[in-house]
């Protein structure tokens, strides 16, 4: 896991927060990117004091797999919604 998420997870756990999500906007991927390495530009990363999961077009599954750092989980789009 990277210090990032292991520092994200201490902040929550100030604010009292069970998660974070975090989106990729208008192809806006740098809070995404900070977090776990991935650049793609289409993805939603959940962040709870536990798992991290970054979600991402079946598209994008290949890259996410090659530059996402460890201990975050990655699922393709249609694995989510059962498709």
């Amino acid at each position: 896991m990277s210090a990032r998420l292991s520092g994200l997870r201490k902040l929550l756990r100030a604010e009292k927060l069970d998660a974070l999500l975090v989106t990729v906007h208008e192809g806006d991927s740098n809070n995404v990117r900070y977090l776990t390495g991935f650049a793609g530009t289409t993805g939603v990363l959940a962040v709870s004091a536990r798992r991290a999961v970054l979600v991402v077009d079946g598209r994008y599954f290949e890259r996410a797999k090659k530059e996402v750092v460890s201990g975050v989980s990655k699922l393709k789009t249609d694995e989510v919604l059962g498709v």
